[in-house]
């Protein structure tokens, strides 16, 4: 009986994890018919799960046809897409694999916590929090980039559990795993995920073995990290053989130091770490109107969960070895996430592989990761500390105190700013617009700030429980309810799929075009390629190769050298200079460019009567 009760609350602990992100993000919508991602989910993602549904390794509706094997975020060659897109390859099929790996973010997390000899309570909250964390959140429309990192917490939770067990089965294990995760299609997030384990993998053979020689503790971290890197590396080379094959070949194979660092977080919007709409974007009444785009730079984890891992370091720093590692990479990342607005970044262009990547916000994954195992520490703690529980609880609330503060005073001085510009006149068109959008956003009665005021708010009262009910399974309860509700306004109105501007994207709608519909009979009896320049999107690339139209440009993460000299297109599949490939139209020729569609207000960028025009 002991036993079966075990495992029905695993089971329950399961199915927790599985059913919370269809929830959160797509709570009240039909998953049949809506695509979860936004963004490049929506223009690329998905449309290429679809295309790859089986194992077709040439595309020849994109770009005058391209290979598949070296087409980095397609997931071509990743084994979860292909089950899941072939059985179903749907709106419902991308969902699910998708919000599986949310789940597996989730669990996982919750598995590596539980590992480190902490009780339920805290694993679960830790998954939830990491699950739902801004980078997880913001970053759903790059399905790519999330199917990766939920392989962070999987991966530690093997090395800790082989650490445990020393069993060489449990090694090849992790680098199995490894070797998947690469697959899955965005090589950055590999890269980041190797930034963690690798140290944590050192950090645990180094502790493991604290009695023995300095010899044997390098001969097990060079063992473990060989089998596990190594050997997984060589178990994905089917995938990275043929993208360092193309390397030569496409635009990505070197990059600028400005390119590099663009994405970079702007130390100017840190407020942005306590209230993430702060700059507009999220559940706040504007669009984001900060610098760069809010996908690429949010990090808000939560404020109970940021003031407990912090309180955590605080209290436990010195005398907790794990909780120093943890708040070494959260440090570590977070001087990454700022990118070139410090010195560090350019030691860092100068590292091999690194220097491909650009967007160093995205390190954002690193520093989530390591304050939702922090947060987990603190609760923790904050249940099973007798001694020195006085002191937590003190360290804790003037934390909330130092974060309160901040909060007011961040508010307090953009109304001032917004008052002083009424008085001074400001010449600076850009800066007179960032102070009329900060008028607009920043007040009592801005979603984006009235909702995280109510978070602040019910954290304190949290807070004051703790002394009183921190024993007490219902009040964990209450708690986890907060850091689902904390999380929850960002991860389901970010960049979201409820806007006026995606229910009326062309894979929403009901009603076909009739030129679409046209060109989709057309093309089935003749051979032809179509320049879309006009709002039609199902005539865009990515989207209209599911319906048989086939496109000169495409949308994508890499772009041939030799087709972008020759046509000036870029890997947006657009171009700065249309009436360049007008006027040299013998390319339009060579690629059997039958239709060029534009709106009628733009058709004046025809300046030959030799080209067909077709107008939406």
């Amino acid at each position: 009986m002991h036993l079966n009760k075990k495992r029905g609350y695993y089971i329950l602990i399961v199915a927790f994890f599985l059913i919370l992100p269809w929830f959160v993000f797509l709570a009240g919508y039909n998953p049949f018919t809506t695509a979860v991602a936004p963004g490049d989910g929506k223009v690329y993602g998905m449309q290429m799960q679809i295309f790859t549904e089986s194992f077709r390794m040439w595309n020849p509706y994109l770009a005058g046809g391209k290979s598949q094997l070296a087409e980095v975020g397609s997931q071509s060659l990743y084994l979860p897409a292909k089950i899941i897109m072939n059985l179903f390859p749907t709106y419902f099929g991308y969902n699910l694999l998708l919000l599986l790996h949310y789940s597996m973010a989730g669990y996982f997390t919750y598995r590596f916590i539980k590992t480190l000899d902490m009780k339920e309570c805290p694993a679960i909250l830790g998954g939830i929090a990491f699950m739902f964390c801004g980078f997880m959140s913001a970053h759903k429309g790059h399905n790519t980039m999330v199917c990766v990192a939920a392989y962070l917490p999987c991966i530690l939770y093997l090395i800790e559990k082989y650490m445990i067990s020393d069993k060489r089965k449990d090694l090849v294990i992790v680098s199995l795993v490894w070797g998947l995760s690469i697959t899955a299609d965005y090589t950055a997030s590999s890269l980041y995920i190797a930034m963690v384990c690798f140290p944590y993998l050192v950090y645990r053979s180094v502790i493991k073995y604290s009695g023995e020689k300095v010899e044997k503790k390098l001969k097990e971290i060079f063992k473990s990290s060989m089998v596990i890197f190594g050997l997984g590396t060589l178990t994905a080379s089917y995938y990275l053989f043929p993208i360092i094959e193309s390397l030569k070949y496409v635009t990505r194979e070197s990059i600028t130091y400005d390119f590099f660092t663009g994405f970079s977080f702007p130390i100017k919007q840190l407020g942005m770490i306590l209230l993430p709409s702060l700059f507009g974007g999220g559940v706040s009444d504007i669009y984001y109107f900060g610098e760069w785009n809010i996908t690429e730079i949010a990090g808000y984890m939560g404020l109970l969960v940021l003031i407990v891992a912090v309180s955590s370091v605080l209290f436990s720093c010195k005398k907790n070895l794990l909780i120093r590692f943890w708040a070494a990479v959260a440090g570590i990342g977070f001087i990454l996430v700022l990118g070139g607005n410090t010195p560090l970044y350019r030691l860092m262009y100068k590292i091999p592989v690194y220097n491909m990547f650009r967007a160093p916000a995205r390190n954002w994954l690193e520093v989530n990761f390591s304050i939702c195992i922090l947060f987990a520490y603190g609760v923790n703690l904050i249940m099973n500390e007798e001694k020195m529980f006085h002191k937590l609880y003190s360290v804790i609330k003037r934390t909330y105190i130092v974060v309160f503060t901040l909060e007011m005073l961040i508010l307090i001085l953009i109304r001032g700013l917004v008052s002083l510009s009424h008085v001074v006149q400001i010449n600076n068109e850009k800066y007179a617009q960032l102070i009329q959008y900060l008028d607009q956003n920043v007040s009592v009665s801005s979603k984006g700030i009235y909702i995280y005021l109510i978070i602040l708010f019910l954290t304190g009262i949290n807070i004051y429980y703790i002394k009183i009910y921190r024993k007490k399974s219902f009040f964990w309860i209450l708690t986890g309810m907060l850091v689902l509700a904390d999380l929850f306004p960002f991860a389901y109105f970010h960049d979201n799929i409820r806007t006026e501007s995606y229910r009326s994207y062309p894979v929403e709608e009901k009603e076909e075009s009739n030129v679409v519909a046209e060109w989709v009979e057309e093309e089935s009896k003749n051979n032809f390629r179509v320049w879309n320049l006009s709002n039609i999107g199902k005539l865009s690339a990515t989207i209209g190769q599911n319906k048989g139209i086939m496109a000169i440009n495409s949308y994508g993460p890499i772009w041939l050298k030799e087709y972008t000299a020759l046509t000036n297109f870029n890997a947006a599949g657009g171009m700065q200079n249309v009436n360049w490939l007008v006027k040299n139209n013998q390319i339009l020729s060579m690629t059997n460019t039958k239709y060029i569609v534009t709106n009628a207000d733009n058709r004046g960028i025809f300046e030959t009567k030799n080209i067909r025009r077709t107008r939406s």
